[in-house]
């Protein structure tokens, strides 16, 4: 399933189309964002969408986690680059037995 969305910011911004995809259901929610707005107001729209906490989510592009302060320029980020939003997950460790 597709659906975009676009952020009306006034007139004579350029706009990137960045597709944000949540890992676990395989759906693709395209926006149209300005490339100079800090990509916490895409984070924050996308989870008001998909009803989710903020604080569980981790956005990852190119393997690296996003930063909300930051804009897609900072990120170096271009046309169709995709933003992967994957919930937290606690553990990841190993267990010691001494025998």
């Amino acid at each position: 399933m597709t659906r975009d969305m676009d952020f009306d910011f006034g007139r004579g911004i350029s706009f990137s189309k960045l597709p944000c995809k949540l890992c676990e259901d395989r759906d693709e929610v395209y926006y149209r964002f300005p490339r100079d707005k800090k990509l916490q107001h895409l984070f924050s729209s996308y989870c008001k969408q998909k009803k989710l906490n903020y604080d569980a989510i981790a956005f990852v592009h190119d393997g690296k986690r996003v930063k909300a302060s930051k804009n897609p320029v900072e990120m170096e980020m271009e046309d169709g680059d995709s933003i992967d939003a994957m919930m937290h997950q606690d553990g990841g460790g190993y267990m010691l037995v001494v025998t």
